[in-house]
C-alpha cells in the first residue's frame, strides 16, 4: 500500500459536547468519549443521553467514528446496568466500545454482534502475546501501553494486529490498569475513572532525602516523529485528554491533522515542524515541558517534571481565538437541493448528499403553489430563501429551482419546506443501521452467586529467600510462590531441594508486566524447573502472560495474579474457561463480595498492596540507580511522613519498579466474614518483611486459623478496602 492512500486514524478526545465541536472542526477522524457511566474519566463533563444521540448522528453526517470508553472495572451489581446503557447507543450506529473488563469484553460480544470492541490501554498489553490473544478472542483493535518503543509496535503491527497508539498528552507514571495507588490512599480508584493523582504529589527520595515530583511524568509530544509513527504500521493516532478544555482537543486534533496530511501526500519530501507549532502547543494546558514518550527509550531522568507537575501558563489569548475558530463554529455538510414550484400544484424539495460510498436523500412536498396577482416569486428569490439553513449541520452546495408561471408562495411556507427535507434526510441518514443491528441478542439477567466452600488453602508468597526459609517451616502453608526468576540462580536445585523436604506445592509469580525479552527469560526459567520436575503452576499478572503459558506450557496450572482483575461474576466466567483461578480484587468491600463468584478465587489476607508497576525508575530518577548489583529495595517518603516501600526489579531483562503500600492489609479482625465467601484459597503474602517480620506473621496468622485470640498484633496495618470500597 503506498503511503498516499494509507489511511491513519486522527482519534480525538471528547469529553463534552464543545470538545466533540472542536475536534471535529479539527480534522479527526475518530473519537472517544464516555456517557453518563463506566468511563476511565469520571470527573470529565461526558455525555447526556440526548447529546450522545446528537453525536451519534453528526459521526453520522461527517462519517466520523465514535468509540464509548467503558474502560473500567464493573462490579457485579453494575452488570446489570450494562445492557440498557449499550441498546441504545448500538441502536443508533455507535463504532465500538473501548473496553478494560473481561466480563464486559464477553458480554458485549455476545449481545451486540458487529460492534467493534477495542482492548483499553488499562488492560496493560505490551507484547504480541497478548495482542494476538485477545483479537483471537474477538478484540478489533488493542490500545497498546504507553510504555512499548517503537519497535516493539512495530513486532505488534506487522503480525497484522489493528493497533491504537498515544501519541500526544498527558502520561501516567504507572501502566495503566495496574494502579491502585489513588485507591488506596484515598478511596479514589483509576480502575473506575476516579483517579486523584497522587503521582503529581512530592516525595522524598534518595540518601538526601530530597523533596521531588518523581513520579510525576512530563507531558508526551510526538509531532516531529510523525513519519516513523505512520510507517510503523499503527492504525489510529490518540490524543490524550478528555480532562482539558476544548480548546486544546480542537487545536492538538488540528495541528495533527496537518502534519499526518502533509506527510501522507509526500512521504518522500523533508519533513520539518514549524518551530512556531511546537510553541503553540507548549502553550495549551501542558506539565513544564514536553517530551516524546517511551517510542525510543525504556525510561529516563529527562521524563520526570520533578520540580512542579504543575500546568504550565495558557495563553488564554491563544485559547479565546481557538474558541472562535475551531469550536464556535457549526460543522456543514454539504446538501444538494432541487426544487418544484408550479401553480395549481403543491410545491415540492428533493434533498441529497453524499455521505462516504452512501446517497441519501429526501423529498417533500409541501404548500399548494399559486398564481401571483402582483409581483411574481422569482427563481433568485426562491433559491435565495432555500439556501438559509440557519442553525442546522447542513449547507447547500447545489440547487437547481424549477418554476412554471407567475408564482406566488408566503416566504413562511417555503422555509417550512426546507425545514422538513432536513428534517426527513435526518431521518433517512440515521435509518441506515446495519440488519444486525436490528435485534440484539438475549438479555442476561442473573449475575448472583452463592458460595459455600469451606476448605480454604494458605498460600505464601515471597520475595526474599530468608522468607522462603520462614515459610518452608511452617506446617499450615500448604503452597509456595516464589519469583520465577530464582529458577535461574545458582541455588535453583537447592531451593527444589528444601521445597520439596518440606512438603510444599510450588508456584512461580511471573513478572508484573511483561514484554520482549522478559518472555525468552520466562522460557529458560520454566524449562528448567520442567527438567527438575519442580513446580506445579505460575500466577500471571496480565493477559500477555496468561497467554504464554496457555500457548507454551500447559502443563503448568495458571491462576490470574492482582492485576488480572476479576471484579463481576462474568469476567471471573472468562478468565475460568482458560485459567484454574484468579485473585480476588482488593477494590471489594465485604458486601459486594458476597455477590462474586469467589469459589475459584484466592483471598489476600495479608500483604503490602503494589500501588503501582512502572517503566521508569525511581532509583534512576534520584540519580542513585543500582546498577543491576546492589540492594534493589528503596524507601520514598509523602508528605505526611508515611514511609512508601519500592522495589526495583533489576534482574530482568527490562526491568521495572513495584511501589507498595506503606503498611500491610490485614483482615484477621473479619473472620467471620471472610470465611463466609467459600474461596479455595487465602493469600499471605510477603514482601519486603525480614525474617523476623515473616514468622510473626506466620505465627500470628496460625493463631487466626485456629481461632485463637491474639491481644497484640504484630505489625501496624490497614483494612485496605475491606469496609469501605471504592466508588
Amino acid at each position: 500500500m503506498s503511503m498516499s492512500s494509507r489511511q491513519i486514524e486522527l482519534l480525538a478526545p471528547a469529553g463534552n459536547f464543545q470538545g466533540f465541536i472542536g475536534g471535529l472542526n479539527g480534522g479527526a477522524d475518530a473519537f472517544y468519549l464516555a456517557g453518563t457511566k463506566f468511563g476511565a474519566r469520571a470527573y470529565a463533563d461526558n455525555f447526556t443521553e440526548e447529546e450522545m444521540k446528537e453525536v451519534l448522528f453528526l459521526a453520522k453526517l461527517f462519517d466520523k467514528k465514535v468509540y464509548l470508553t467503558v474502560n473500567t472495572l464493573l462490579k457485579n451489581t453494575e452488570m446489570k446496568e450494562l445492557y440498557d446503557y449499550i441498546k441504545p447507543l448500538y441502536e443508533l450506529g455507535l463504532t465500538g466500545v473501548i473496553i478494560q473488563d473481561f466480563g464486559v469484553f464477553e458480554y458485549l460480544k455476545e449481545h451486540f454482534p458487529g460492534l467493534e470492541l477495542h482492548a483499553s490501554t488499562q488492560m496493560t498489553i505490551t507484547s504480541l502475546k497478548g495482542a494476538k490473544y485477545l483479537t483471537e478472542q474477538g478484540m478489533k483493535r488493542v490500545v497498546l501501553a504507553r510504555e512499548l518503543t517503537l519497535n516493539e509496535v512495530k513486532e505488534i503491527t506487522e503480525a497484522g494486529i489493528e493497533t491504537e497508539c498515544f501519541i500526544h498528552g498527558s502520561m501516567c507514571y504507572c501502566y495503566s490498569g495496574q494502579c491502585l495507588f489513588s485507591s488506596l490512599i484515598g478511596g479514589r480508584s483509576g480502575n473506575r475513572g476516579r483517579c486523584a493523582q497522587p503521582c503529581r504529589l512530592p516525595y522524598k527520595t534518595g540518601a538526601k532525602g530530597k523533596e521531588e515530583y518523581c513520579l510525576s511524568l512530563k507531558d508526551m509530544c510526538t509531532l516531529e516523529h510523525l513519519p516513523e509513527l505512520i510507517e510503523s504500521g499503527i492504525a489510529s493516532f490518540k490524543i490524550e485528554g478528555r480532562m482539558k478544555n476544548p480548546a486544546y482537543a480542537a487545536w492538538v486534533t488540528h495541528i495533527y491533522r496537518n502534519y499526518i496530511d502533509k506527510y501522507l501526500a509526500n512521504p518522500n519530501g523533508k519533513f520539518v515542524v514549524d518551530a512556531k507549532d511546537l510553541e503553540q502547543l507548549k502553550t495549551l494546558y501542558i506539565r513544564t515541558a514536553l517530551q516524546d514518550g517511551y517510542y525510543h527509550k525504556y525510561r529516563g531522568e529527562d521524563m520526570i517534571t520533578k520540580e512542579s507537575p504543575a500546568y504550565s501558563k495558557t495563553d488564554e489569548a491563544f485559547v479565546e481565538e481557538i474558541t472562535n475558530a475551531l469550536i464556535l463554529v457549526k460543522p456543514k455538510k454539504q446538501v444538494s437541493f432541487r426544487a418544484d414550484f408550479r401553480i395549481g400544484e403543491p410545491c415540492s424539495l428533493y434533498a441529497e448528499i453524499t455521505i462516504g460510498k452512501n446517497v441519501y436523500s429526501a423529498y417533500v412536498t409541501g404548500s399548494e403553489v399559486q398564481e401571483a396577482m402582483k409581483a411574481p416569486l422569482s427563481k433568485e428569490a426562491i433559491e435565495e430563501k432555500l439556501m438559509k439553513t440557519g442553525d442546522s449541520y447542513f449547507a447547500v452546495a447545489d440547487m437547481e429551482v424549477v418554476t412554471e408561471g407567475n408564482i406566488f408562495l408566503p416566504v413562511k411556507a417555503i422555509n417550512e419546506l426546507r425545514r422538513e427535507a432536513l428534517e426527513e434526510l435526518q431521518k433517512a441518514i440515521m435509518a441506515d443501521v446495519k440488519a444486525d443491528r436490528v435485534a440484539c441478542l438475549r438479555k442476561k439477567d442473573d449475575f448472583s452467586s452463592v458460595n459455600s466452600r469451606s476448605d480454604a488453602e494458605y498460600v505464601a508468597f515471597v520475595e526474599e529467600r530468608e522468607q522462603l526459609q520462614a515459610v518452608l517451616a511452617t506446617d499450615y502453608i500448604k503452597r509456595v510462590v516464589m519469583p520465577y526468576g530464582w529458577l535461574l540462580a545458582d541455588d535453583a536445585e537447592i531451593l527444589c531441594n528444601n521445597c520439596r523436604n518440606a512438603d510444599k506445592e510450588v508456584y512461580f509469580s511471573l513478572p508484573a508486566v511483561a514484554r520482549g525479552e522478559i518472555f525468552e527469560r520466562i522460557n529458560k526459567a520454566l524449562s528448567k524447573a520442567k527438567e527438575m520436575g519442580f513446580g506445579e503452576g505460575v500466577y500471571a499478572n496480565q493477559t500477555d502472560t496468561m497467554a504464554h503459558i496457555m500457548e507454551h506450557f500447559p502443563e503448568f496450572k495458571c491462576i490470574g495474579d492482582l492485576n488480572l482483575y476479576a471484579m463481576n461474576n462474568s469476567s471471573v466466567n472468562w478468565l475460568m474457561q482458560r485459567i484454574k483461578g484468579y485473585t480476588i480484587p482488593v477494590e471489594l468491600n465485604k458486601d459486594e463480595l458476597r455477590h462474586l463468584n469467589t469459589e475459584s478465587g484466592e483471598f489476600i489476607l495479608y500483604g503490602r498492596t503494589p500501588l503501582m508497576q512502572t517503566a521508569n525508575c525511581i532509583f534512576l530518577t534520584g540519580k542513585n540507580c543500582k546498577k543491576c548489583k546492589e540492594t534493589t529495595v528503596g524507601v520514598m517518603t509523602d508528605r505526611t511522613g508515611a514511609k512508601i516501600p519500592f522495589r526495583a526489579h533489576c534482574d530482568e531483562k527490562v526491568c521495572y519498579n513495584t511501589i507498595y503500600n506503606n503498611v500491610p492489609t490485614s483482615l484477621h479482625k473479619h473472620k467471620n466474614i471472610t470465611d463466609s465467601f467459600g474461596v479455595s484459597s487465602y493469600q499471605i503474602r510477603f514482601t519486603i518483611e525480614t525474617a523476623e517480620e515473616t514468622r510473626k506473621v506466620l505465627n500470628f496468622y496460625n493463631n487466626y486459623r485456629n481461632n485463637h485470640k491474639t491481644d497484640e498484633v504484630p505489625f501496624a496495618y490497614t483494612n485496605g478496602h475491606f469496609l469501605r470500597g471504592v466508588q
